[in-house]
């Protein structure tokens, strides 16, 4: 068992059916997610079997809700267009669902020592090829992803404690890729996917009614990235609209 952060992952099996894998190209499929089309390997394969200098083939998948397979939307909502996309496009946000990914084993015969420990397994592993190719997407939609209330990111940010601790995941995330992928635009980034992630934890804590909380990681943001102020002031104008608001009565 491979621990990231004090908590055990599926890591070490990750990686094992990635070592013991025979053929030319990866796919990969979450346990809960599932594909529809019939010919979507053969799409893949056959696009890159044709075209080298890819690294990646992915797609557009159906989401839905827990077990009721009620759809809620499309991943990526988007593009809905064949469309090439390299690493820039991918560095400050994980765009692709994970069934729909195929990749070239080749590029993974040495496994990274870093990734045993990267937070997000699937995300990195997409930097991690993208510095040897291009990514082709495919607007077709041919699986389906599945969001539940136990996912990593929907499950954290119900509370104060697991919102602060994926923000922490992704403080951590980017430490170890900006340090381990020859990416300069990565480090160059640092201030947009800043913003982000703590703009997400700070919506989340003021929808949670911790407003302390939220102050203070906007404070921190600011530490963090003090020359992009627009984000941290309108994180202070939603801060101070929803101490406001609580002061009127309104939930």
């Amino acid at each position: 068992m491979i621990y990231i952060n004090g908590s055990p992952t599926g890591r070490y099996n990750f990686i094992h059916n990635i070592k013991n894998a025979k053929g030319n190209y990866i796919a990969l499929l979450d346990g809960d997610d599932y594909w529809l089309d019939p010919f979507k390997l053969t799409k893949q394969i056959n696009f890159l079997e044709e075209h080298p200098e890819y690294v990646i083939c992915c797609h557009r998948a159906k989401v839905v809700t827990g077990e009721t397979e009620h759809l809620s939307s499309v991943l990526p909502d988007k593009f809905n267009q064949d469309r090439d996309f390299s690493h820039k496009d991918i560095l400050t946000q994980n765009l692709f669902p994970t069934g729909s990914i195929v990749f070239r084993r080749e590029l993974l015969r040495t496994i990274p020592n870093w990734f045993y420990f990267s937070p997000f397994g699937d995300w990195s592993l997409q930097l991690y090829l993208s510095q040897f190719g291009k990514i082709r997407y495919l607007s077709d939609i041919m699986s389906v992803y599945r969001r539940h209330d136990g996912g990593i990111h929907s499950g954290l940010i119900k509370t104060v404690e697991g919102t602060e601790r994926l923000l922490n995941l992704h403080i951590l995330f980017y430490n170890i890729l900006s340090k381990n992928l020859e990416l300069g635009d990565f480090k160059s980034n640092k201030s947009n996917y800043y913003s982000q992630i703590y703009q997400t934890a700070i919506k989340s804590l003021i929808k949670l009614g911790a407003i302390d909380k939220a102050m203070y990681f906007n404070e921190e943001l600011f530490k963090e990235i003090g020359f992009y102020q627009n984000q941290v002031q309108n994180n202070y104008s939603d801060i101070f609209s929803a101490v406001n608001s609580r002061k009127l009565g309104h939930k």
